[in-house]
């Protein structure tokens, strides 16, 4: 059995955080793990829905490179973690 949902996006936050040394982008990428969960998103909507997740990030004040590295990264994230089963 997979992750619940909110929790994949956890584990999906914690990865991107990993991969940046500054404070800041680690802030925006929080950011972006709260919106994600405060308005019921998940992983495979993400990555159904680039584009348009990217448009809602950056309006509610996610940098837009950030952004763009949380709705582009789902299919690494998945490739290094099990793919969606294992989730």
């Amino acid at each position: 059995m997979g992750l619940p949902r909110e929790d994949a996006v956890r584990a999906y936050s914690t990865w991107q955080q990993s991969q940046v040394s500054t404070d800041e982008q680690k802030k925006h990428y929080s950011m972006a793990e709260e919106l994600t969960l405060a308005y019921g998103y998940d992983l495979d909507m993400l990555a159904a829905n680039q584009e348009r997740m990217y448009q809602f990030y950056t309006k509610h004040g996610v940098l837009p490179g950030i952004s763009w590295r949380y709705v582009r990264d789902v299919q690494s994230f998945l490739a290094e973690h099990g793919g969606w089963d294992a989730m």
